[in-house]
């Protein structure tokens, strides 16, 4: 497609034939192995102590807030009654996970908090191997008479402590031993460091809502400049909102994208098959999520989930002389095509938080499997992998989920169907095949009605890339500065 054209996106009507029966059959086969994982004893249990964990940590959070930054803000006991639904939802997580690090967390906010029971919490430690010499009786010590446990140095104590698991908990941890060892300076800047956290979660969810109000703005204007064009349309539109949609596909590229998107969902569900049988042969005390096999496996097989496809589409796509346009891979626009992208994800916003809202509430009993890469990011200690996790869902995800399911299924679908029929038809797959169901279908169908309708708008794979990167990057970020990883 030529940039100084454009061009009306009308498919030939027909019907979706057999590709189209092939492709709802396996989007069924998806949707039975989604609702039975959801039925597993094991997937409730780690979606109970998912729920559980961002709880905690936002109450701790909000207790340690009130109780050191805004002191004077709110009463003695509104504080009180903060703090002691902090206590009560990290003890019941520490009573379920049976981790003496939970219980560790629970003293130490206890502990800073200025509550007494802090010392019954921290004798649930007891002489855990896992603490390895900063059991009961030297954490009692450390808070209690700021003195170092015999047989450790302020430098292995502070190590010992790194070494765990406590997120944003160990900065509290590291400000008591600073203050044991006699090294006040450092203990402040633990101290400041955990306030920080805190600010800079509360920053990123006024972001979100900031964000969410632009969004809306956005979208009012567009929908009012559109209706004016409407009344109007001699007037040509502003060169920013001239649409610019991909030109008609013939039969033989749209059955060839039927086709690879067919060849997609069967190798994603092969290879989610095969990495679960291998992950069945680690050893159990392998099979964590920040285990760096299993992490390079999972995402290891994501890459080829991904490429199996792409290399029948090169290979094919030239004998029907399907070109890198036709899947919205263009040149010039680029830069507008980037700002419709990060426009287009804000117009979003506020739809999301809102279904959001809405499922939370009604699906607040029902198990909704964890994103196994949002876990992975969140648990792992490694900043290797981190570094690894975030480039493969801010940028290799996008580039991959896009190319696959608007500039091949959407694209496809268009050619034998009408634009919104298809745009629903594909939003409504791309939702099934997330794994956060049912709590995050709603908002997923937003987030990919938007991606759709992006594509369809300006023609190009550019916008929905940089919206799909923006909407991960966000989720990551928010997620490891809410748990303080």
């Amino acid at each position: 497609m030529s940039d100084e054209t454009t061009h009306n996106f009308s498919p030939k009507n027909g019907s979706l034939g057999w590709q189209g029966i092939i492709v709802a059959l396996l989007v069924l086969l998806l949707i039975i192995s989604t609702y039975a994982s959801m039925r597993r004893q094991t997937v409730k249990k780690a979606d109970a102590q998912s729920k559980l964990l961002l709880k905690s940590i936002i109450v701790s959070k909000q207790a340690f807030f009130f109780s050191m930054l805004i002191p004077k803000s709110i009463s003695v006991q509104q504080k009180n009654t903060v703090a002691q639904d902090a206590f009560k939802t990290l003890r019941t997580f520490a009573q379920n996970t049976g981790d003496p690090e939970k219980w560790l967390e629970l003293s130490l906010l206890q502990y800073y908090l200025r509550d007494s029971g802090w010392k019954a919490s921290l004798r649930n430690i007891g002489n855990s191997p896992s603490m390895r010499g900063l059991n009961a009786a030297a954490w009692q010590g450390i808070l209690q008479n700021k003195k170092l446990p015999s047989g450790l140095t302020l430098i292995s104590s502070v190590g010992i402590v790194q070494g765990m698991k406590l997120g944003w908990y160990r900065h509290l941890a590291l400000s008591a031993l600073y203050n044991a060892g006699a090294d006040p300076v450092n203990a402040r800047e633990e101290m400041k460091a955990a306030m920080v956290s805190v600010l800079l979660m509360i920053g990123i969810i006024f972001l979100a809502y900031g964000g969410g109000f632009i969004g809306f703005a956005l979208l009012v204007a567009l929908i009012i400049s559109l209706h004016l064009h409407k009344q109007n349309p001699d007037k040509p539109l502003p060169s920013i909102l001239t649409p610019y949609p991909p030109e008609p596909l013939d039969r033989k590229k749209g059955d060839l994208l039927y086709a690879i998107f067919i060849i997609y969902l069967l190798s994603f569900l092969l290879l989610r098959y095969v990495g679960k049988l291998l992950v069945l042969k680690l050893p159990v005390a392998d099979r964590v999520i920040s285990n760096p096999i299993e992490l390079t496996l999972a995402l290891t097989l994501t890459l080829f989930s991904g490429l199996i496809p792409v290399f029948f589409l090169v290979i094919f796509g030239r004998r029907v002389g399907l070109k890198a346009s036709d899947l919205g891979y263009r040149r010039g626009r680029l830069g507008m095509d980037v700002l419709w992208g990060v426009g287009g994800y804000l117009m979003s916003l506020p739809l999301v938080l809102f279904v959001s809202l809405i499922s939370a509430a009604i699906f607040r009993h029902v198990s909704t499997p964890s994103n196994p890469a949002i876990l992975a990011f969140t648990d792992s200690t490694s900043s290797f992998l981190k570094c690894f996790m975030f480039l493969e869902a801010a940028l290799i995800a996008p580039f991959a989920e896009e190319t696959m399911f608007r500039a091949v299924f959407f694209r496809g679908l268009s050619s034998r169907m009408k634009v919104l029929p298809a745009m629903l038809f594909a939003t409504l797959v791309f939702a099934i095949l997330h794994p956060q169901l049912p709590l995050g279908f709603a908002a997923i169908f937003v987030i990919g009605f938007t991606l759709n309708a992006l594509f369809y708008f300006r023609g190009s794979i550019a916008a929905d890339i940089t919206a799909h990167a923006l909407n991960n990057s966000f989720i990551l970020i928010f997620l490891f500065l809410l748990l303080g990883r």
